[in-house]
């Protein structure tokens, strides 16, 4: 697969980041996208012309969902509003961490943060 982009629209989730403090926003990528490497991704999100950069998580959801489909969640750096129904342009850039499945939800708000950290290292800002 050369293009890691998709779009597709927003869908409504558990809110689970937004407790967190790391508010996310899923879709459901095609089917190429069940061939990559499962985990965290620097990512860009191309909302009305306009790219933010972002993390985003490829996978299941191990830690709190056992049989969960193929999502992508993404947590948009510097932007926090409702955008369900929308659809995005995702693009995953560099494959941060492989996914894993935490003891606790509080092990993984932790590493959430240390995502959100990573890529704001990883874009410079």
């Amino acid at each position: 697969m050369n293009c890691m982009k998709f779009k597709a629209p927003v869908i409504h989730g558990r809110h689970l980041g937004a407790s967190f403090g790391v508010p996310t926003v899923n879709q459901l990528p095609p089917e190429p996208f069940s061939e990559l490497p499962r985990g965290v991704y620097f990512s860009r999100v191309t909302l009305d012309g306009t790219a933010y950069p972002a993390v985003s998580n490829l996978g299941t959801k191990p830690t709190v969902d056992d049989h969960g489909a193929l999502l992508c969640e993404t947590h948009i750096l510097g932007l926090d509003r409702d955008l369900y129904g929308q659809e995005l342009e995702t693009e995953l850039l560099f494959f941060s961490r492989p996914e894993q499945k935490f003891s606790s939800v509080d092990e993984l708000s932790r590493a959430l943060h240390g995502d959100v950290a990573a890529a704001k290292e990883y874009f410079k800002l």
